[in-house]
Protein backbone atom coordinates (compact mmCIF):
# COMPACT_ATOMS: atom_id res chain seq x y z
CA UNK A 1 0.00 0.00 0.00
CA UNK A 2 1.09 3.36 -0.91
CA UNK A 3 -0.05 5.17 2.06
CA UNK A 4 1.25 5.13 5.52
CA UNK A 5 -0.90 4.48 8.67
CA UNK A 6 -1.69 7.36 11.14
CA UNK A 7 -0.03 5.97 14.76
CA UNK A 8 -3.27 5.01 16.23
CA UNK A 9 -3.73 3.04 13.40
CA UNK A 10 -0.37 1.60 14.12
CA UNK A 11 -1.49 1.03 17.20
CA UNK A 12 -4.16 -0.98 16.58
CA UNK A 13 -3.17 -3.02 13.82
CA UNK A 14 0.34 -3.84 16.47
CA UNK A 15 -2.64 -4.90 18.85
CA UNK A 16 -4.53 -6.75 16.66
CA UNK A 17 -1.47 -8.60 14.85
CA UNK A 18 0.17 -9.05 18.28
CA UNK A 19 -3.36 -10.63 19.51
CA UNK A 20 -4.02 -13.14 16.81
CA UNK A 21 -0.18 -14.60 16.77
CA UNK A 22 -0.11 -15.35 20.63
CA UNK A 23 -3.84 -17.04 21.10
CA UNK A 24 -4.89 -18.09 17.04
CA UNK A 25 -8.78 -16.05 17.85
CA UNK A 26 -10.26 -12.97 16.09
CA UNK A 27 -9.46 -10.36 18.22
CA UNK A 28 -12.09 -7.96 19.42
CA UNK A 29 -12.87 -4.22 19.71
CA UNK A 30 -13.04 -5.22 23.57
CA UNK A 31 -9.78 -7.06 24.02
CA UNK A 32 -8.14 -3.78 22.61
CA UNK A 33 -9.85 -0.89 23.89
CA UNK A 34 -8.03 0.55 27.24
CA UNK A 35 -4.73 -0.98 27.00
CA UNK A 36 -2.01 1.21 27.77
CA UNK A 37 -0.69 1.79 24.46
CA UNK A 38 -4.50 2.31 23.04
CA UNK A 39 -6.17 3.86 24.99
CA UNK A 40 -9.34 4.60 23.19
CA UNK A 41 -12.90 3.20 23.56
CA UNK A 42 -14.40 -0.25 21.73
CA UNK A 43 -16.15 2.14 19.56
CA UNK A 44 -13.59 4.07 18.43
CA UNK A 45 -11.48 0.96 17.97
CA UNK A 46 -14.32 -0.83 15.58
CA UNK A 47 -14.22 2.67 13.76
CA UNK A 48 -9.76 2.10 12.94
CA UNK A 49 -10.48 -2.04 12.37
CA UNK A 50 -13.06 -1.02 9.99
CA UNK A 51 -10.54 1.26 7.88
CA UNK A 52 -7.98 -1.39 8.99
CA UNK A 53 -10.36 -3.89 6.67
CA UNK A 54 -10.83 -1.28 4.26
CA UNK A 55 -7.53 -1.36 3.46
CA UNK A 56 -7.09 -4.84 2.57
CA UNK A 57 -4.95 -5.12 6.50
CA UNK A 58 -7.27 -6.86 8.62
CA UNK A 59 -10.24 -8.98 8.19
CA UNK A 60 -13.40 -10.30 9.49
CA UNK A 61 -13.99 -14.66 9.47
CA UNK A 62 -17.30 -13.59 10.05
CA UNK A 63 -20.46 -11.26 11.19
CA UNK A 64 -19.81 -10.54 15.19
CA UNK A 65 -16.09 -11.68 15.20
CA UNK A 66 -12.92 -10.15 15.89
CA UNK A 67 -10.73 -9.37 13.14
CA UNK A 68 -7.61 -11.21 12.23
CA UNK A 69 -4.49 -9.94 10.30
CA UNK A 70 -4.21 -10.97 6.48
CA UNK A 71 -1.33 -11.42 4.31
CA UNK A 72 -0.73 -7.67 3.67
CA UNK A 73 -1.60 -6.43 7.24
CA UNK A 74 1.54 -9.38 7.99
CA UNK A 75 3.49 -7.85 5.24
CA UNK A 76 2.55 -4.11 6.45
CA UNK A 77 3.70 -4.99 10.36
CA UNK A 78 7.30 -6.56 9.39
CA UNK A 79 8.05 -3.62 6.96
CA UNK A 80 7.16 -0.78 9.05
CA UNK A 81 6.34 -1.53 12.80
CA UNK A 82 8.28 -4.81 14.21
CA UNK A 83 11.87 -4.20 15.69
CA UNK A 84 13.69 -7.11 15.44
CA UNK A 85 14.44 -8.78 18.81
CA UNK A 86 17.60 -8.66 20.48
CA UNK A 87 18.57 -12.43 21.46
CA UNK A 88 19.15 -12.64 25.51
CA UNK A 89 22.88 -12.89 26.83
CA UNK A 90 22.95 -16.70 26.78
CA UNK A 91 21.29 -16.83 23.33
CA UNK A 92 24.06 -14.76 22.26
CA UNK A 93 26.79 -16.50 23.89
CA UNK A 94 25.42 -19.92 22.46
CA UNK A 95 25.19 -18.36 18.39
CA UNK A 96 28.79 -16.89 18.97
CA UNK A 97 30.11 -20.39 19.79
CA UNK A 98 28.36 -22.11 16.43
CA UNK A 99 30.19 -19.01 14.21
CA UNK A 100 33.37 -19.96 15.70
CA UNK A 101 33.14 -23.39 15.12
CA UNK A 102 32.94 -23.01 11.56
CA UNK A 103 36.47 -22.33 11.32
CA UNK A 104 37.07 -26.02 12.58
CA UNK A 105 34.33 -28.35 12.95
CA UNK A 106 32.61 -30.78 9.79
CA UNK A 107 30.59 -29.19 8.01
CA UNK A 108 27.81 -31.69 8.30
CA UNK A 109 27.83 -31.69 11.92
CA UNK A 110 27.27 -27.56 11.50
CA UNK A 111 24.46 -27.76 9.59
CA UNK A 112 22.60 -30.37 12.32
CA UNK A 113 23.75 -27.67 15.09
CA UNK A 114 22.90 -24.89 12.97
CA UNK A 115 19.27 -26.19 12.90
CA UNK A 116 18.86 -27.87 16.14
CA UNK A 117 20.00 -24.64 17.69
CA UNK A 118 17.30 -22.19 15.82
CA UNK A 119 14.41 -24.82 16.22
CA UNK A 120 14.97 -25.24 20.19
CA UNK A 121 14.83 -21.27 20.47
CA UNK A 122 12.59 -20.12 18.47
CA UNK A 123 10.29 -22.90 18.70
CA UNK A 124 9.86 -23.41 15.08
CA UNK A 125 11.19 -25.50 11.48
CA UNK A 126 14.33 -24.29 11.17
CA UNK A 127 16.86 -25.29 8.02
CA UNK A 128 20.50 -24.82 7.37
CA UNK A 129 22.05 -24.95 4.33
CA UNK A 130 25.94 -25.16 4.92
CA UNK A 131 28.18 -24.76 1.96
CA UNK A 132 31.12 -27.62 1.74
CA UNK A 133 34.74 -27.22 2.84
CA UNK A 134 36.82 -29.05 -0.11
CA UNK A 135 35.73 -30.60 -3.56
CA UNK A 136 33.28 -31.95 -4.31
CA UNK A 137 31.37 -29.07 -2.91
CA UNK A 138 28.36 -30.76 -1.84
CA UNK A 139 26.38 -28.31 0.54
CA UNK A 140 25.53 -29.88 4.07
CA UNK A 141 21.37 -29.30 4.55
CA UNK A 142 19.69 -30.91 7.42
CA UNK A 143 16.46 -29.89 9.40
CA UNK A 144 14.57 -29.63 12.55
CA UNK A 145 12.11 -28.99 14.24
CA UNK A 146 8.96 -30.37 12.22
CA UNK A 147 7.37 -30.92 16.05
CA UNK A 148 6.60 -27.19 15.58
CA UNK A 149 5.01 -26.94 12.20
CA UNK A 150 3.03 -29.53 12.42
CA UNK A 151 1.19 -28.42 15.57
CA UNK A 152 -0.37 -25.16 13.91
CA UNK A 153 -4.19 -26.29 13.26
CA UNK A 154 -4.46 -23.80 10.53
CA UNK A 155 -1.92 -25.61 8.18
CA UNK A 156 -4.22 -28.94 8.16
CA UNK A 157 -5.63 -28.36 4.69
CA UNK A 158 -2.47 -28.62 3.54
CA UNK A 159 -0.57 -31.09 4.75
CA UNK A 160 -0.73 -33.33 2.31
CA UNK A 161 1.84 -30.87 -0.21
CA UNK A 162 3.55 -29.65 2.95
CA UNK A 163 4.18 -33.70 3.73
CA UNK A 164 6.25 -33.66 0.90
CA UNK A 165 8.79 -31.39 1.66
CA UNK A 166 9.99 -33.52 4.15
CA UNK A 167 11.05 -36.76 2.08
CA UNK A 168 13.74 -34.83 0.98
CA UNK A 169 16.01 -32.39 2.16
CA UNK A 170 16.67 -31.12 -0.93
CA UNK A 171 13.08 -29.94 -1.21
CA UNK A 172 13.62 -28.01 1.99
CA UNK A 173 16.64 -26.70 0.94
CA UNK A 174 15.60 -25.84 -2.49
CA UNK A 175 12.48 -23.87 -1.00
CA UNK A 176 15.10 -21.64 1.32
CA UNK A 177 17.29 -21.13 -0.64
CA UNK A 178 14.47 -19.52 -3.51
CA UNK A 179 13.54 -17.19 -0.78
CA UNK A 180 17.13 -16.20 0.56
CA UNK A 181 18.86 -12.72 -0.42
CA UNK A 182 22.36 -12.44 0.37
CA UNK A 183 23.66 -10.20 2.76
CA UNK A 184 20.09 -9.74 3.92
CA UNK A 185 17.20 -11.42 6.12
CA UNK A 186 14.10 -11.87 3.64
CA UNK A 187 10.76 -12.46 4.95
CA UNK A 188 7.97 -14.15 2.47
CA UNK A 189 4.28 -14.44 3.34
CA UNK A 190 1.74 -16.59 2.42
CA UNK A 191 0.18 -15.90 -0.81
CA UNK A 192 3.49 -14.04 -1.47
CA UNK A 193 5.14 -17.93 -1.69
CA UNK A 194 4.42 -19.13 -5.35
CA UNK A 195 3.01 -22.40 -4.69
CA UNK A 196 -0.79 -23.03 -3.77
CA UNK A 197 0.18 -25.26 -0.99
CA UNK A 198 2.40 -22.81 0.97
CA UNK A 199 -0.11 -19.76 0.99
CA UNK A 200 -0.50 -20.07 4.87
CA UNK A 201 2.99 -20.50 5.80
CA UNK A 202 5.57 -17.73 6.23
CA UNK A 203 10.04 -18.23 5.97
CA UNK A 204 12.68 -15.61 7.32
CA UNK A 205 15.56 -16.35 5.49
CA UNK A 206 19.17 -15.21 6.01
CA UNK A 207 22.58 -16.53 4.58
CA UNK A 208 26.01 -15.85 5.29
CA UNK A 209 29.34 -16.38 3.20
CA UNK A 210 32.05 -18.95 3.97
CA UNK A 211 34.92 -18.22 1.98
CA UNK A 212 33.26 -17.97 -1.29
CA UNK A 213 30.37 -20.21 -0.65
CA UNK A 214 26.94 -18.97 0.11
CA UNK A 215 24.88 -20.73 3.17
CA UNK A 216 21.37 -20.10 4.53
CA UNK A 217 19.29 -20.72 8.22
CA UNK A 218 15.78 -20.52 7.22
CA UNK A 219 12.74 -20.86 9.56
CA UNK A 220 9.14 -21.90 8.36
CA UNK A 221 6.34 -21.69 10.03
CA UNK A 222 2.61 -20.36 9.92
CA UNK A 223 1.79 -17.00 9.09
CA UNK A 224 1.13 -16.81 12.73
CA UNK A 225 4.83 -16.71 13.91
CA UNK A 226 6.51 -14.36 15.75
CA UNK A 227 8.28 -12.50 13.50
CA UNK A 228 10.39 -10.04 15.47
CA UNK A 229 12.03 -12.85 17.28
CA UNK A 230 12.09 -15.07 14.93
CA UNK A 231 14.02 -11.89 12.50
CA UNK A 232 16.21 -10.99 15.30
CA UNK A 233 17.45 -14.07 16.16
CA UNK A 234 18.25 -15.43 12.04
CA UNK A 235 20.15 -12.04 11.41
CA UNK A 236 21.96 -12.78 14.53
CA UNK A 237 23.29 -15.81 13.86
CA UNK A 238 24.09 -15.45 10.11
CA UNK A 239 26.02 -11.65 11.31
CA UNK A 240 28.20 -13.75 14.09
CA UNK A 241 29.27 -16.08 11.11
CA UNK A 242 30.36 -13.08 8.57
CA UNK A 243 31.72 -11.85 11.60
CA UNK A 244 34.15 -14.66 12.30
CA UNK A 245 35.13 -15.19 8.12
CA UNK A 246 35.82 -11.50 7.93
CA UNK A 247 38.37 -11.58 10.85
CA UNK A 248 39.68 -15.42 10.22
Amino acid sequence: MGQLLSSREHRILRSVIGGYIRSARPVSSGAIAGRGDVRVSSATVRNVMRSLEERGLVRQPHTSAGRVPTDEGYRYYVDHLMKPARPTRRQEEQLAAIARAFLDRDRGALATTLSSTASALLRELAVALVPAATLPRVERVHYDGARYFFRHEELAGDLDFLGELFDSDRALADLVRACGTPGSVTVTIGSENERPGMRRVSLVVGSYRVGDGLGHVGVIGSTRMRYAQVVGLVSRLTSAIDDVFARA
